[in-house]
């Protein structure tokens, strides 16, 4: 092989967003990514966590999670459209975890004491994906009418990230919320304007296997870090104390409940390709991730308290309501996602009792019931909506036997 040839090979054109590929599998260089961006939730995790608790600090947890979020939503997107085996792919890939670990690095108030690093740092990674995405609108010709105002976008962000560095706090501020709603609004935009031009980005480019499977595994990575934060809890003290076991067991139970509802119900499908059913998908899956940070920063925070009285009120106070709008989230996802075969009548039933679920978790937040009363009621709506798909399940596996009898005897 010549020289030139093995070049064009190592480094080649980003593969065509319309050469789809269903069978692909995530890469294991998308969860070495996924790993880096999950050090920057640990760090706005633990940041929020020993902060002081006002609507305005939860407000700029929201906007520091959505910033990274995004940020990671670009990368799976773009890998998956347009990533190939190659060298050009893993070196764009690794300047993109070195942007992402930078800002990690200054995620811990990144509004006040570190919001120099924080802005430079993102505004980084916005003309990195300004680049990318225009060199793929370069190469790929029907995928220029997205590629480009795309672009556009990340440029702009970048460049407002640059200006919030010369502004004092509050216009800062404001700066960055502009940006995250321009981020958000940018798939809108793109959709609008070429659905005049006869193209509908949902049909052509909707989601993958791999799309979906990836957003499930980081589930799977934030709620491995809250069992870290647990086991960490455990052992912090100078002595391993009875009552560390019984706050990690609280948050354990919550931990196993939140993966069995979501991994039993939510990633068995894909969405539909539509813009209304992909878009609350992506922004379902968006809440949710920041729902289960939220609850991270909860449980780092009765890790702390020393009264288990003290700590069945705190739960009920604090964990109620994000799990109530976790269930929501998942019904309204759930609800976008194409039928399965094997699971539906289950995953109907599990659905439907997460309705019920959230009845439950709203009483316990907005009644004044005791601790102990209410600790139970907790503990029953955590876990109604896994007993009803179980029970689901069963019913269906027993009709199916009988069935399976029934026939063996006529014959």
């Amino acid at each position: 092989m010549r020289l030139s040839e093995s070049i064009k090979y190592w480094w080649q054109e980003p593969r065509k967003a319309s050469d789809v590929e269903e069978e692909r599998k995530v890469s294991a260089l998308e969860l070495f990514y996924d790993i880096v961006f999950s050090i920057y939730l640990a760090r706005i995790t633990r940041w929020d966590a020993y902060a002081s608790l006002t609507w305005i600090h939860a407000f700029t947890f929201f906007l520091i999670f959505s910033l990274g979020w995004w940020v990671w939503f670009n990368s799976c997107i773009y890998h998956d459209l347009h990533g190939n085996q190659d060298v050009r792919t893993r070196v764009f890939t690794f300047a993109q975890m070195f942007g992402m670990g930078s800002v990690a690095v200054y995620a811990s108030d990144p509004l006040a004491v570190n919001f120099r690093g924080f802005a430079f740092s993102y505004a980084f990674l916005m003309f990195l994906f300004a680049l990318i995405w225009l060199m793929t609108g370069v190469y790929d010709v029907d995928h220029e009418p997205y590629s480009k105002p795309y672009a556009l976008v990340c440029l702009i962000v970048g460049l407002l990230f640059v200006l919030s560095v010369y502004v004092d706090r509050s216009a800062r501020l404001m700066l960055w919320i502009f940006s995250l709603l321009l981020q958000f609004s940018i798939y809108f935009i793109v959709y609008a304007v070429n659905r005049k031009k006869g193209l509908d980005v949902t049909v052509r480019y909707g989601i993958t296997h791999a799309l979906k499977d990836r957003f499930s595994r980081l589930v799977l990575i934030i709620l491995g870090q809250m069992v870290a934060q647990l086991v960490a809890g455990v052992y912090s003290s100078e002595k391993v104390l009875a009552i560390n076991f019984k706050k990690a067991f609280i948050g354990m139970w919550v931990v196993i409940a939140i993966w069995w509802i979501y991994y039993d119900l939510v990633p068995l499908e894909r969405p539909h390709d539509t813009l209304v059913s992909i878009g609350f998908w992506t922004v379902g899956h968006a809440v949710m991730d920041f729902l289960l940070c939220l609850l991270g920063t909860q449980v780092m925070r009765t890790l702390i308290l020393g009264d288990m009285q003290v700590i069945y009120a705190f739960v009920l106070e604090h964990y109620t309501l994000p799990l109530a709008i976790f269930l929501f989230c998942a019904f309204i996802v759930i609800g976008t996602l194409r039928e399965v075969k094997v699971h539906q009548q289950a995953r109907n039933w599990g659905r439907l009792f997460m309705l019920v679920s959230i009845g439950l978790f709203l009483i316990c937040y907005f009644s004044p019931v005791s601790p102990r009363i209410g600790i139970a009621v907790f503990f029953v709506a955590l876990y109604l909506p896994v007993i009803a798909e179980v029970v689901a399940q069963v019913r269906v596996n027993y009709k199916k036997d009988r069935h399976r009898s029934n026939l063996e005897i006529m014959m």
